[in-house]
């Protein structure tokens, strides 16, 4: 009889997760952590973020905020894979709020520079790469490309595309030496070929036609960046601020 006490107060005890090994999801820790995580992604701090984002998935690995922002930050950071593996996650989930997050990916600039990817397109229902034309490649999402600069070298560059409407700038910054330009000009596709047409500016950092083109991205091959045939850099998709603020 004891014996079976004995029995009965184990299983019931494993049943409430309180022993045997069982591992209890925390959702209160858990939403608290991201929330935390929230607020270091608002400074820009994305190494601090993807830390507490990771622990509130520790807390509670089905709580779909956190693989979601944890996969923006990756994206960000330009660490693809794992960011992927948090839209797949997303994927297989059953939690209707995962559902809503795929959704969001579509448009969230967090995932811009992740957004070239076939297998990402596919997970979050974007029309495929290969099926788009040279202009809407361009002007898709938020239409926004970048080029990471270097004090005293490169120069930072940013391109938007608004219909047929490019603005690219250049900044650079050298000790107390830091310079901006602006130019402007008019995506055309014609005969498959993608031109911008720029405007005259004798401080511009560009000047006459570029033909448009794209390839794999030198640093993240897996990814695909932009070409001007008369401008030294490749552009990435994605946003300038999150890595540099004039």
């Amino acid at each position: 009889m004891a014996s079976m006490r004995l029995s009965t107060w184990v299983l019931v005890m494993c049943g409430l997760g309180t022993m045997c090994g069982v591992a209890q999801a925390d959702r209160a820790a858990a939403t608290k952590l991201n929330v935390a995580g929230m607020k270091e992604y608002n400074k820009g701090h994305w190494d601090e973020a993807q830390a507490r984002f990771t622990e509130a998935i520790a807390a509670d690995a089905d709580f779909v905020l956190p693989h979601y922002n944890l996969g923006s930050v990756l994206s960000i950071l330009g660490e693809w894979k794992a960011a992927l593996a948090e839209i797949t996650w997303l994927v297989a989930s059953p939690d209707p709020e995962a559902r809503k997050k795929l959704t969001k990916a579509l448009k969230d600039a967090d995932f811009d520079r992740t957004s070239t990817l076939p297998v990402f397109r596919a997970a979050i229902g974007a029309p495929a790469w290969d099926s788009l034309d040279a202009a809407a490649r361009l002007a898709e999402r938020n239409g926004t490309w970048f080029a990471e600069g270097s004090a005293c070298g490169s120069p930072w560059v940013s391109m938007t595309v608004k219909a047929s409407k490019v603005t690219l700038q250049t900044f650079f910054a050298c000790n107390a030496d830091q310079s901006k330009t602006t130019d402007t000009g008019t995506a055309k596709l014609a005969a498959g070929t993608l031109t911008i047409t720029w405007k005259k500016n004798k401080k511009g950092a560009i000047s006459g036609k570029s033909a448009v083109s794209f390839e794999p991205c030198d640093d993240l091959p897996d990814l695909t960046c932009v070409r001007l045939d008369n401008f030294d850099q490749q552009l990435e998709r994605g946003r300038l601020s999150a890595f540099f603020t004039p």
